[in-house]
């Protein structure tokens, strides 16, 4: 028999056969291509030498179909001249392909059983397996046919209630390629389109085909089946009730009332509302330091300005209010800065990357202003209609 060695590779679902015959010694690789085609390649000497010129390829074929493989052996007769025994040994592997691909996966199977790299995701036909070089189809001939050199799961599906009702949805997710591993968050519209792949695991990461999309996104969904967790959390700030008591919520958390039990919601404020984050103040001392330090905002400006101001800032918190204020007089007087002091009792660091102004669109600012429940919102740069 021709064929002297068959070897496989189940992270590229390659095999690799040794032909012998006429005194002279082939390497042929069978490389899966989609579900029902492979590009052989046939060579002497070291596959990948720069100096060896003597290599036959083909384009994607059907390995069992006799007119395919002869098209192959046309090209291997122009480059290695005619050997009919390389045409014996093709009509040989086509014929026993499948049969030598299924033994050698059950071998590695058998041997990678307690190997949690290498799983079986149950719940899809053909089979999707995860490997340590990305997710792999079972195709047709027991290949195993890659379609990522990624994996993943859905940590958690967040669902994001901004106070009207209405909820935004998206998934951590936890992806490993290689040594790398990273976590971060999807929209779920955009999930199974997977253009976040470049963003978050970089220029390196790849799916093999367009086609092969839905089932990168199948395989995350499979492997998320027995670990997902499903969260509930709030979009905006300001009181509400849960479970019967109130509690204030900002971008750390709640602060709930003395001996009361702790939050165990989310709350998830993106962007800049991010920064609306109230500190742990459990120190008495502490306490009353940032107290007198708020009093002290009072002699920044007139009475008639500062308190009214300051005071606004603790309105606020109290609940809904049928007020604005307007600080108003000539350029270059503090007013903006002034303004930036009061907003700044909502969080540490607060400042002019956290104001909106009147080049905003009507849009952003009323979100902005929904999201900011019970709190203050400074829109800065106000211009008359027909001023000069």
């Amino acid at each position: 028999m021709p064929i002297t060695n068959h070897t496989y590779e189940p992270g590229s679902g390659e095999s690799v056969y040794t032909l012998a015959g006429g005194g002279e010694e082939f390497d042929l690789a069978v490389e899966p291509e989609g579900k029902d085609r492979v590009r052989l390649t046939l060579w002497q000497g070291e596959r990948y030498d720069e100096g060896n010129h003597l290599v036959a390829q083909s384009d994607p074929l059907r390995f069992s179909y006799t007119d395919d493989r002869e098209k192959f052996y046309a090209v291997v007769g122009n480059v290695f001249g005619e050997k009919p025994w390389i045409r014996e040994a093709l009509t040989l592997i086509a014929r026993m392909h499948p049969k030598w691909v299924q033994e050698a996966l059950e071998r590695f199977r058998k041997e990678r059983a307690d190997d949690p790299e290498y799983q079986a995701l149950p719940g899809h036909e053909p089979t999707i397996y995860r490997t340590p070089d990305g997710y792999r189809l079972e195709a047709l001939g027991a290949n195993l046919v890659p379609i990522s050199n990624f994996t993943g799961r859905i940590v958690e599906d967040v669902l994001v209630n901004d106070g009207s009702g209405e909820t935004v949805r998206y998934f951590t997710v936890e992806a490993r390629m290689g040594e790398q591993r990273t976590q971060f968050d999807v929209p779920s519209q955009g999930f199974d389109g997977l253009s976040w792949v470049p963003k978050h695991l970089g220029a390196l990461a790849s799916v093999e085909s367009p086609r092969l999309r839905h089932l990168v996104a199948k395989a995350f969904r499979l492997e998320s089946h027995k670990s997902l967790t499903v969260v509930h959390a709030y979009g905006h700030t300001g009181w509400i009730e849960v479970e019967g008591r109130w509690v204030y919520l900002h971008a750390g958390g709640a602060i709930v009332g003395p001996g009361a039990p702790a939050f165990s919601g989310r709350v998830v404020l993106s962007g800049k509302l991010a920064r609306r984050r109230f500190p742990s103040l459990s120190d008495p001392v502490l306490l009353r330091e940032a107290v007198r330090a708020a009093f002290a905002l009072w002699d920044l400006a007139a009475d008639e300005i500062s308190i009214p101001l300051m005071l606004s800032a603790y309105r606020a918190v109290l609940g809904e209010v049928d007020y604005t204020i307007h600080i108003a007089g000539p350029t270059g007087l503090g007013k903006t800065m002034l303004a930036q002091l009061a907003v700044s009792h909502f969080g540490a660091g607060l400042g002019p990357r956290d104001q909106t102004n009147f080049e905003s669109t009507a849009y952003s600012i009323e979100r902005e202003a929904f999201q900011l429940k019970d709190q203050l919102l400074l829109l800065d740069d106000y211009l008359v209609s027909g001023a000069k």
